[in-house]
């Protein structure tokens, strides 16, 4: 796997992620994998697939910039800036900027991402900040029922 192949997977999660369209992510996600949130809530990717098909996560926009990547035999890393504006359920629109790592791994079917773990990085405002762990924190409770 090269470096333009990882890049063209991960150019199709963003897109997926948008498009709402969990076919592909769950395509793209390993069974296995988990979701770390900016906020330091993790999730499989089971439960991260679960919540984009309930419209948990709806993302309008999710962008990457300062990507690098590097190929070993049977993993990949990324890492990057991503900036996401979503909707989260009750309709609060968040714009977040996070430092991510994400991790491929190479399985018989193909290349699968086995990790994403996003790193909270300075917002606009500390209100920002405040909505986000709010929408966490509403989300958990709903778990929690």
């Amino acid at each position: 796997m090269s470096v333009t192949e990882i890049r063209a997977l991960e150019k199709a999660r963003r897109e997926a992620m948008v498009a709402g369209d969990v076919q592909t992510l769950t395509g793209i996600m390993d069974e296995e994998g988990w979701y770390c949130h900016g906020t330091g809530d993790r999730q499989t990717a089971k439960k991260w697939l679960q919540d984009m098909k309930e419209k948990v996560f709806d993302f309008q926009e999710v962008e990457i910039a300062d990507e690098d990547i590097v190929v070993f035999p049977d993993t990949a890393i990324v890492t990057g800036v991503m900036s996401v504006r979503v909707r989260v359920v009750g309709g609060e629109e968040l714009t977040t900027k996070r430092r991510l790592v994400d991790v491929w791994i190479r399985r018989p079917g193909g290349w699968k991402l086995g990790m994403y773990i996003g790193t909270m990085m300075a917002h606009g405002s500390p209100a920002e900040l405040d909505a986000e762990i709010q929408a966490e924190v509403q989300r958990k409770a709903r778990e929690a029922k």
